[in-house]
């Protein structure tokens, strides 16, 4: 499993290096309201954006990317930066390295996925109520999904949780801001 991470680590630095850099004052907007610093790249045959690193948090983003409507570019990104915003790099790597201790035992292996799914369904919520439009998410949801990810990096829409993603974000519910926490 430790192998499994190290190698999909070294697939996202590669890519990384790969990338060009990506200059879009949509961008650069979305960072100073989210208070993030990521570097965007542009990155050919990836399909779905994805986000990784700590320290130098990078969004890589598919080459095709620039092409989609404003509504799908903007959801997306705000999508990851809040990923960077959360540090959520860091607790994808305790998850794997929980994983790779106790891999044999399914109940952790339901466990993570349990939690990473609804770091998802959380981020999710954040970037709807930041982008004020739902339909939009929902289609750039629909619009990467049916790309691979790059495992240990988090998928931006994963097949099998996104019909539950979905229904979630199709649902009008008013939470109070204490049940949001």
């Amino acid at each position: 499993r430790l192998l499994w991470v190290a190698v999909g680590i070294a697939r996202l630095r590669r890519l990384r290096r790969a990338g060009t850099p990506v200059e879009d004052p949509l961008y650069s907007e979305l960072q100073e309201l989210l208070g993030t610093r990521a570097d965007l790249r542009c990155v050919t045959g990836l399909v779905q954006p994805v986000t990784f690193g700590l320290w130098r948090p990078v969004v890589l983003l598919p080459e095709h990317f620039d092409r989609s409507p404003d509504t799908i570019r903007r959801a997306a990104v705000t999508h990851e930066l809040f990923h960077v915003q959360r540090r959520d790099w860091l607790a994808v790597m305790c998850e794997e390295a929980v994983r790779a201790i106790f891999w044999f035992h399914p109940a952790v292996w339901w466990m993570t996925a349990r939690i990473q799914q609804t770091r998802e369904e959380f981020i999710d919520h954040l970037a709807v109520l930041a982008t004020g439009s739902r339909r939009a998410y929902m289609e750039a949801l629909l619009a990467f999904a049916d790309g691979p990810s790059l495992a240990p990096a988090p998928a931006f829409a994963r097949r099998p949780h996104l019909f539950h993603r979905i229904v979630l974000l199709s649902k009008e519910t008013v939470m109070s801001s204490r049940r949001v926490v």
